[in-house]
């Protein structure tokens, strides 16, 4: 298996991640038959995550495989040792990779 890694993202992550969310999104609605909701078009989903990125810059982490981000996840903290786990994403290829486990234990 090729080697992931965990880093925190960057404003110019901002329309891959929008990418994979939409990615991930879709194959899991499809997988459990339900209807797929509308989106917000790529460059709105782009502006928000640029935004989430630039205001919470610890708060965003992404995998990355070759290069290439593979899935991530976002949180907001509460307190001290106490955070709100707002996203979690993992593009449908590299699915059952142990990819959200390893993000959702980082965060």
């Amino acid at each position: 298996m090729p080697n992931v890694i965990l880093r925190p993202a960057e404003s110019t992550d901002a329309l891959e991640i929008a990418r994979v969310q939409y990615e991930s999104a879709q194959a899991a609605n499809r997988e459990a038959g339900l209807a797929t909701a509308p989106w917000r078009d790529e460059l709105t989903r782009q502006a928000i995550w640029q935004q989430r990125i630039t205001e919470h810059p610890c708060q965003t982490l992404v995998a990355t495989e070759g290069g290439a981000i593979t899935g991530l996840v976002f949180w907001q903290r509460l307190r001290p040792g106490t955070a709100l786990l707002k996203s979690l994403y993992v593009h449908p290829f590299f699915w059952h990779r142990k990819i959200g486990h390893r993000l959702y234990r980082q965060a």
